[in-house]
């Protein structure tokens, strides 16, 4: 649950029991909490937040409750007290986003792999003027040079030649096949934290 300090018109209004230092707290998400967490401000301030199944808006939401600046919040808290009735079902609600996330993950990192350049993979030119566009041969090195990012290429003639980069693509990169068991296994381990996925 959360509890944030309210002004006495508020508390009265609500109804509210005062703490012993004549403070009023509402109370909201209670049994919902699933986690709290704090960002940095800078200069030593920071806020604090908790993360909740909202029943209302059928979501989970990120709340700040709290800020220890000059004027801040120090006395609200949040307690991490969320029912597994609740937990199931903001799973439940954050396992197709979870899903969704990985698949493009893993699908964006088959293509950043397939694509990027370094030795023993087969590449042709696509541009440039140093070479004719569309030879092809294999790459013996490829990184950073003082000229910028530079690859030597066996040319299929048995010539050898640098040039940018840039101007090479694979040839023939493999096409992405849906590893589902790599998928399972990613989602699994980030369904451990799933209110981060909101």
């Amino acid at each position: 649950m959360i509890r944030i300090q309210v002004s006495e018109k508020r508390g009265k209004e609500l109804g509210i029991v005062p703490s012993e230092f004549n403070h009023y707290f509402e109370v909201s998400y209670q049994g919902c909490v699933l986690d709290t967490y704090s960002e940095s401000l800078g200069f030593g301030d920071f806020a604090s937040y908790a993360v909740a199944w909202d029943a209302n808006e059928k979501r989970i939401v990120a709340v700040n409750y709290a800020y220890n600046g000059l004027g801040g919040t120090d006395d609200n808290s949040a307690d991490v007290d969320c029912t597994p009735e609740n937990r199931a079902v903001a799973l439940a609600y954050a396992l197709p986003r979870i899903t969704q996330r990985i698949e493009d993950e893993v699908e964006g990192d088959f293509y950043h792999e397939a694509h990027k350049i370094w030795s023993g993979k087969r590449v042709k030119v696509v541009k440039g003027r140093k070479f004719p566009i569309g030879a092809e041969g294999t790459v013996k090195w490829s990184g950073e040079t003082r000229f910028g990012f530079s690859t030597l290429v066996a040319w299929d003639d048995g010539s050898e030649g640098w040039l940018a980069t840039h101007n090479l693509e694979i040839s023939n990169p493999p096409e992405y096949i849906r590893d589902q068991a790599i998928i399972d296994r990613k989602v699994a381990a980030a369904a451990k934290c799933f209110w981060n996925y909101r």
